[in-house]
């Protein structure tokens, strides 16, 4: 991750399931509350209206200046 990402600590928490990696408590966020800039690494959850992201370790998540969340495999 690079040095202008603007960190939002989750005050929410899931236990998930991951192939490999067994039950691991993870962080969920809501899409909405994802600012311009905003980058984290999986493992995590992302609530939307219609739908929920589930990022997998080894995924990068990141806000564009448009809002766009973008998804990158990085591992």
């Amino acid at each position: 991750m690079n040095n202008d990402y603007k960190p939002i600590k989750s005050s929410r928490f899931a236990k998930v399931y991951f192939s490999g990696l067994g039950w691991i408590r993870v962080p969920c966020y809501q899409r909405e509350e994802l600012s311009s800039g905003f980058q984290m690494e999986g493992p995590a959850l992302i609530f939307e209206l219609n739908s929920s992201i589930v990022l997998e370790k080894g995924w990068r998540a990141i806000v564009d200046s448009e809002g766009s969340l973008c998804l990158h495999l990085f591992d």
